[in-house]
């Protein structure tokens, strides 16, 4: 019996992370290429692996992705690691798309990967003050932060102390 994958997704305005969750996979066959018909990039996976929801045994398994969008396979990079195989997808136009797949219908086994997850203002937002025109501020005892004393190091009073004076007279 063949089976679905889990799949962990996310994007950023240039390119797509796909982490397929198989173990010890053996020789799996991936393509990733671009449908010019429906204008669309697929990724077909086809291996032999484990999976943590299935045990230890090898089982088969098959996923054939059509994507939102086009991609550049030449520009992509896949990866296979002993806990699951990398796909790190070139988007062929930058840009964050709306879902990762064609099809707007949902899929039990692709969830998005919120560890990898950049947001589309996230991205486009630069910090408003960069810390490296400063220079090294490594010894901060220039700037008054030495640790010596203050006019303000008193000894703060216990806190029961507080509560009972704040009582009211019986």
């Amino acid at each position: 019996m063949v089976r679905l994958p889990q799949v962990l997704w996310a994007q950023q305005s240039d390119r797509l992370f796909l982490t397929i969750d198989l173990q010890d996979s053996k020789d799996p066959q991936i393509k990733l290429n671009n449908n010019s018909e429906k204008k669309c990039g697929t990724v077909f996976f086809d291996g032999a692996a484990k999976s943590t929801a299935t045990g230890p045994e090898l089982h088969e398994y098959k996923l054939d992705l059509e994507l939102f969008g086009e991609v550049d396979p030449e520009e992509s990079k896949i990866s296979r690691k002993d806990r699951s195989v990398v796909l790190v997808i070139a988007k062929k136009e930058q840009g964050h798309w709306d879902r990762l797949l064609k099809t707007s219908a949902r899929m039990p086994n692709i969830k998005v990967d919120w560890d990898k997850w950049v947001d589309e203002d996230e991205e486009e937002t630069k910090p408003e003050f960069d810390m490296s025109s400063l220079g090294n501020l490594q010894d901060f005892s220039k700037y008054g932060a030495d640790g010596g004393e203050d006019s303000d190091d008193e000894e703060i009073p216990p806190l029961e102390e507080d509560m009972d004076e704040s009582k009211p007279a019986a």
